[in-house]
């Protein structure tokens, strides 16, 4: 952790250097004043967004994390109700998709129960690949609501 505030900080003073020089160069004319104060927010809104993240603790992502999947269970279950009254066919690929779903579902509920076990140092380089398997669960649910219609 401690690292990773070196990190930032270094990247403060890095934004910062830059813009006094960009000041310095340009005659600090008011229009390029502005960009500068323009372009140092725009960093400074990124800092703290990464800072953010950083700060996110595993107990936090897991309950964040948790309440999504409670919310997809939900949007499962009426997408379950619709594809039920649909017939012949239509209703064959439909199934097939949402069984292809729940598969998703469980495996990414399985990681869960690993990130949930696995030390603080070690979950953030499991938290990448979990987002990546959350949103791909997300898609897979929406790709299937949009055949629904």
């Amino acid at each position: 952790m401690l690292t990773q505030n070196f990190g930032v900080m270094r990247l403060i003073k890095s934004i910062f250097v830059i813009a006094l020089s960009v000041m310095v160069v340009t005659g600090c004319s008011k229009e390029t004043s502005n960009k500068v104060d323009e372009a140092q927010q725009e960093a400074g809104e990124a800092l703290e967004s990464m800072q953010d993240d950083a700060n996110q603790t595993k107990q936090e992502f897991v309950t964040e994390v948790n309440n999504k999947l409670t919310a997809m269970e939900e949007e499962m279950k009426e997408i379950q109700k619709q594809i039920g009254e649909e017939s012949g066919e239509a209703d064959k690929e439909l199934e097939k998709k949402m069984t292809e779903i729940k598969k998703q579902k469980e495996l990414l509920e399985s990681d869960l129960a690993d990130l949930k076990e696995k030390g603080q140092e070690n979950w953030k380089e499991l938290k990448v690949s979990f987002v990546d398997k959350l949103e791909s669960l997300k898609t897979s649910l929406n790709n299937l609501k949009q055949d629904l219609g």
